[in-house]
């Protein structure tokens, strides 16, 4: 063979450790083939772990010569991703250091790449599928789905991630579809049945609730009367599109709709300050001992497509009600586009869990490990009720239901309840936030 023919080395590139505790990702999508002609820094392939989503980009200028999962695998941290033809030159023991990798891995998922800041809306699902569709995106088990129904995948509108193609969207296609074929009917409920693997989001729930299981919990109820906050958010409504057109550079469009969730924040974090024991861990071992924080990281239960998580607002003790306002509508945004970074769900001391909004009352929460409570809020519902200091006289009034969950192994019911007790002042007297407020 001449010297021109000669076969340049072919190196693996494999899955760097992407986050403690992370042993395999899922495979979401690749954005190279085998024969394509790669830079340094381009990107690869996107991974979903228990945690977050990441682009992982290449570390050499070549030719990738081969895949080593399908969308939909799940990839082994430390296991080839691809295989790369790179240039003779490229010294490729010093370029794949592991702690190299897994650093520049870290960082794409600290910061990830930005995206347009707003939720979905109907227009989104029922737009035509755009050319990263040309290649179609679904799971193995949806396209099973489809070849079932007698269903092109190709002809559903995807309003999943990238227009990936979601069950609920191939259902509803066949329910809505006049010429499609009925579901097939079987005799055998097993027939009827699938198996399917939990979703990564659905992992990692899995596991933080398997553990929070060796956690003694107790429950304490209140009613918290919202009449007052209610009349200050309302007169919050109509002073802030003044103070906002007065200062268009300083002040975001987020502060037009603080939520009472914002207020109810700030208040655990002043209530914290007097009973800093509910902000504190429990450290198990021989001779047990408790942790104090005197940081207030409040982790924030939201409900997203992909599932229940959980990102944190760091250090509330030194936020205003519209730096708490701002933070929830970006870890919103950031959650319902599954853009959350590893680093936007750790490090919690507390955690609110809002249900009220779905429509639930009571709840009986469960406390995360590291953290010794949580806070589970009802809806807000209007009742009559008895005017404070009149046995005659009744008022309409807004009552909020409240489920606090404790670790009895260090929290007993009396020191809830002092806690609860200043919480609830609070809320009913917001005018006292002002002399905490940072």
């Amino acid at each position: 063979m001449g010297a021109n023919s000669t076969q340049l080395p072919v190196k693996s590139f494999p899955l760097a450790d992407i986050g403690e505790g992370i042993t395999e990702c899922e495979m979401i999508q690749w954005f190279v083939t085998p024969g394509a002609q790669v830079a340094e820094f381009d990107k690869i392939c996107e991974v979903q772990s228990d945690k977050a989503s990441v682009e992982i980009t290449s570390r050499y200028d070549g030719i990738i010569r081969k895949l080593y999962h399908d969308v939909g695998d799940m990839a082994k941290v430390g296991k080839p991703l691809i295989d790369i033809e790179v240039e003779e030159d490229v010294n490729f023991e010093e370029k794949s250091k592991p702690e190299e990798i897994s650093a520049a891995v870290a960082e794409a998922m600290t910061h990830p790449a930005p995206t347009e800041a707003r939720q979905m809306d109907v227009q989104d699902i029922l737009a035509e599928p755009s050319n990263a569709r040309a290649r179609i995106l679904a799971v193995p088990a949806v396209k099973r789905l489809c070849k079932e129904l007698n269903i092109d995948v190709a002809n559903i509108h995807g309003t999943g991630k990238d227009g990936r193609v979601m069950k609920e969207d191939v259902l509803k296609y066949q329910k809505l579809s006049t010429t499609g074929p009925a579901i097939p009917t079987q005799s055998m409920d097993s027939e009827l049945e699938q198996l399917l693997p939990l979703k990564p989001i659905q992992n990692a729930m899995f596991k933080v609730m398997t553990n929070s299981l060796a956690i003694p919990h107790f429950l304490y109820t209140e009613e918290v009367n919202m009449n007052a906050l209610m009349a200050l958010k309302n007169a919050l409504r109509v002073t802030l599109p003044t103070v906002r057109a007065q200062n268009p550079l300083t002040l975001e469009p987020e502060i037009l709709s603080i939520t009472y969730t914002a207020f109810m924040i700030k208040a655990l974090s002043l209530a914290l300050v007097d009973y800093p024991i509910l902000n504190a861990k429990l450290v198990s071992g021989a001779q047990p001992q408790l942790l104090f924080r005197h940081y207030h990281h409040i982790s924030i239960a939201m409900d997203t497509p992909q599932g229940l998580v959980a990102p944190v607002i760091n250090n509330v003790q030194s936020c205003s009600i519209i730096d708490i306002t701002k933070s929830l509508f970006r870890l919103r945004t950031l959650a319902l586009a599954n853009k959350l970074s590893p680093d936007h769900l750790v490090h919690g001391t507390i955690t609110l869990s809002n249900i009220g909004a779905i429509g639930g009352k009571f709840v009986k929460p469960l406390i995360v490990p590291d953290q010794v409570c949580i806070l589970g809020v009802g809806r807000i519902e209007t009742v009559p009720r008895f005017k404070s200091g009149s046995l005659t006289e009744i008022v309409p009034t807004s009552l909020l239901t409240t489920s606090w969950s404790g670790d009895h192994r260090v929290i007993d019911g009396a020191t809830m309840a002092r806690f609860v007790s200043r919480w609830k002042s609070l809320i009913e007297n917001p005018g006292l936030m002002l002399v905490g407020l940072k």
